[in-house]
């Protein structure tokens, strides 16, 4: 969907990749490690554990400070960053938490219930996209592969 987050002139993720001159594998994978490392986040709330906590929150830090350079490579303005320099910052007061504290300092009674809630959140939209079919890259329309600076795949 169109978002003001995206590249300039990219309609949806699959052309702001390209704009960003990305193969679709990249996007692929991007995608895998999001959801790879958020999972981590949202399990580190029902299940405390340290490592799973860092490792999910230096994986966002890695992936929101790869999406900052792409914006700045295609000359973006600065609002287009607002989403990862958002999500960069939070994964930083996550990290910064875990360095400062224990794992039981940590630890609140609404860690599960938030937790399952988020988790519950994050499956019924995993279902619903899969259900949209919105997995599926072919249905996307993609730039036209006329414009000289994009890497189109």
């Amino acid at each position: 969907m169109e978002t003001n987050f995206r590249a300039e002139g990219a309609k949806n993720l699959v052309q702001e990749f390209q704009t960003y001159g990305y193969p679709l594998w990249v996007l692929k994978l991007t995608g895998i490690a999001k959801f790879g490392f958020s999972g981590m986040l949202v399990l580190s709330l029902i299940t405390p554990c340290k490592e799973m906590t860092m490792l999910g929150a230096l994986g966002m830090v890695f992936l929101m400070v790869v999406a900052v350079a792409s914006h700045i490579k295609v000359g973006d303005a600065l609002s287009n960053n607002g989403a990862a320099i958002a999500m960069l910052v939070f994964s930083l007061i996550v990290l910064g938490a875990q360095q400062t504290h224990s794992a039981a300092d940590l630890v609140t009674p609404y860690d599960l219930p938030v937790g399952l809630v988020c988790a519950c959140a994050c499956l019924a939209m995993f279902a619903r996209s899969y259900m949209n079919d919105d997995y599926n890259l072919d249905n996307y329309e993609k730039i036209s592969a006329r414009e000289p600076f994009l890497q189109v795949v």
